[in-house]
């Protein structure tokens, strides 16, 4: 009795099911009508799985918690259900590196394109490298950067320093 007021109007139907183990949900629920216990718990409706589905992996976090009306740990245990990945950054306003060091522009342009390949319909999603498109090692302009895997840093004309042919140094 005490373990039904407890857990009833908190938890989902699976989760009862594991608490009390030798009772049917059907079960479960008379017992709780018996005792004018409710439910608080909110099911999600179609309309809600179909904008987590479209959503997910480009809304931002707050944006995605008004519009379903949900915890975003409720939203984040739904969207492992589905199984729907989310990028690390989502909407996050990167300031470029001030200063000039290689090491501080790969963190800003790793995190900014998600270390992934860029390579269509690579699926490649360990290590990946920085490929400067003008083989200019000192150039860091978004427009010259690209992240590749190894496989297809590797036959770019600019890989392992080749790049000196295409650009002059000033």
């Amino acid at each position: 009795m005490e373990m039904l007021k407890k857990y009833y109007p908190i938890k989902h139907k699976e989760e009862l099911m594991k608490i009390f183990p030798d009772r049917s949900y059907g079960s479960i629920q008379a017992q709780a009508e018996r005792f004018n216990i409710s439910s608080t718990v909110r099911y999600w409706t179609k309309k809600d799985v179909d904008y987590l589905i479209a959503y997910y992996s480009s809304k931002p976090r707050e944006e995605m918690v008004q519009k379903l009306a949900r915890t975003w740990v409720c939203i984040r245990q739904k969207a492992m259900i589905l199984n729907i990945k989310r990028p690390k950054f989502i909407n996050k306003n990167f300031a470029p590196p001030r200063n000039k060091h290689r090491s501080s522009w790969r963190r800003y342009y790793l995190k900014k394109l998600s270390h992934k390949c860029q390579f269509p319909n690579c699926k490649w999603i360990q290590t990946v490298e920085i490929n400067h498109i003008d083989g200019n090692r000192d150039n860091w302009n978004e427009n010259n950067i690209e992240i590749l895997c190894p496989n297809h840093h590797s036959i770019t004309p600019t890989h392992s320093h080749q790049g000196h042919r295409y650009y002059t140094k000033s």
